[in-house]
């Protein structure tokens, strides 16, 4: 019996999917996909884990010996059993954070809707929906997004809340970079809450590079290739959004509606973009990371 087949063995004991046995091991489910098919072979540290999670010894999980015949070597039946107790409730974790995703989806969708209804027979339908998006948008990624939920959300309600401050006070992390002008030293409220805005942002991308500090992308051209297209077409899009506020937006005011539609659009696309610079910058840091571990080898 193969490794890939021993994994696809003891996963089918447990009950668990390669979904749930990917979101235990914090890997994609198309790597599962490819040990069980022995199209690729676990790291060390991922091997560990899997004989742990399965109640297995090393030894049985990859050479495909019996459980019961490593049990009958062991020294006494006590120490066997906390260990299959142990493996158990380590296979039974992934169902239960997914049924916490969901119940925790549920509530925020209803909450929502309910904060959404009173809001907007007292305040107005746009004001309704505006105070009930956040709910909504962090409801919608608990029940569909397995990996990294708290994180998504996070990022999600930074972007509601970025958003806010830049259509409601024109408060944007960039002014940061204006802290010593004389408007912003004249109202330090909006520059206080404008430090707070890129502090938020500071620590949600530190919090995103350490989550996915063990991505690695292989140094390849292909790769720095369109590591090198993606940051160039970032920064191209970027120089447009400046010139579209600049020479279409300003350009508007005397058109209420039109120029709020268009300064709508353009600071949206702007908060799309910044979290296109995070996931360039979380793929360069992972080329990065597997270029240094090239040369150590």
């Amino acid at each position: 019996m193969t490794l890939g087949q021993n994994i696809a063995r003891l996963r089918t004991q447990k009950n668990l999917s390669q979904g749930d046995l990917a979101d235990a091991l914090d890997i994609s489910r198309q790597s599962v996909s490819k040990w069980e098919t022995d199209a690729s072979i676990p790291e060390l540290d991922k091997l560990l884990r899997l004989a742990e999670l399965f109640g297995v010894t090393l030894d049985e999980l990859v050479k495909g010996e019996s459980a019961q015949g490593a049990a009958a070597d062991r020294a006494c039946a006590e120490t066997a059993a906390p260990t299959e107790a142990a493996g158990a409730y380590t296979a039974a974790a992934p169902a239960a954070r997914r049924e916490t995703r969901q119940i925790a989806g549920i509530i925020l969708l209803c909450f929502g809707a309910l904060i959404g209804v009173l809001i907007a027979l007292l305040g107005g339908t746009l004001a309704g929906f505006l105070l009930a998006l956040p709910l909504f948008v962090c409801g919608t990624i608990c029940l569909t997004v397995r990996r990294r939920t708290g994180l998504c959300c996070a990022w999600a309600l930074y972007v509601c809340f970025a958003l806010y401050m830049r259509f409601a006070a024109g408060v944007v992390a960039g002014n940061i970079f204006l802290t010593f002008s004389r408007l912003f030293r004249l109202n330090p409220l909006r520059l206080a809450i404008s430090w707070s805005v890129a502090l938020v942002l500071l620590t949600l991308v530190a919090c995103t590079l350490r989550s996915y500090r063990t991505l690695t992308l292989r140094w390849e051209r292909r790769s720095i290739a369109l590591l090198t297209i993606g940051w160039i077409a970032q920064l191209g899009i970027r120089q447009a959004l400046a010139l579209w506020v600049r020479y279409i937006v300003n350009a508007g005011h005397g058109d209420l509606t039109g120029y709020t539609w268009k300064l709508a659009l353009s600071g949206t696309l702007d908060s799309l973009n910044n979290l296109a610079l995070v996931v360039l910058l979380v793929l360069t840091v992972a080329l990065w990371r597997s270029r240094r571990q090239e040369r150590v080898k």
